[in-house]
């Protein structure tokens, strides 16, 4: 049975479309039996996706603030470890740049959903575009859910 681990950057309980996507995805893999987590290092709540995760371990870390980067990163690569997932499938932007910049857990595979690649840049945000790029190389797999990304 392959164990997933899904980590999503989202700060409220908004669904909107990488969030249906993990939903999606976590239900199938319910469905197929799948051991899962939904890790979400970047929660400004911490109930955050738990009732949209039924049945499913999510973890929440609440830092508030860019400036607690080191510790989500702490946080992630600490329950990456205790869950040794055979799948890293990470959503949107700072989970992936924060995946990016670890070791990748041992035996995993790194998948990286993208949603934002010209979002970012037509909003004006050049560094997060370039951290973005930067971060993407380091996954084994990219999907790109727009012809724009």
């Amino acid at each position: 049975m392959p164990r997933v681990a899904q980590v999503i950057s989202i700060e409220g309980t908004k669904r909107g479309g990488a969030v249906n996507v993990m939903l999606a995805l976590v239900e199938e893999g319910r469905e197929r039996g799948w051991s899962q987590i939904v890790l979400n290092p970047f929660a400004t709540n911490p109930r955050g996706l738990a009732d949209h995760c039924d049945g499913i371990r999510y973890e929440t870390l609440t830092p508030h603030s860019v400036a607690a980067f080191p510790r989500a990163r702490r946080w992630l690569r600490h329950h990456l470890r205790q869950f040794e997932p055979d799948l890293v499938h990470v959503h949107l932007v700072h989970a992936g740049v924060t995946v990016a910049s670890m070791r990748r857990p041992l035996g995993a595979v790194t998948l990286f959903t993208h949603q934002h690649s010209r979002h970012l840049l037509d909003r004006g945000r050049r560094f997060a575009a370039f951290v973005d790029r930067v971060a993407v190389r380091r996954f084994d797999r990219v999907v790109a859910c727009s012809e724009s990304v």
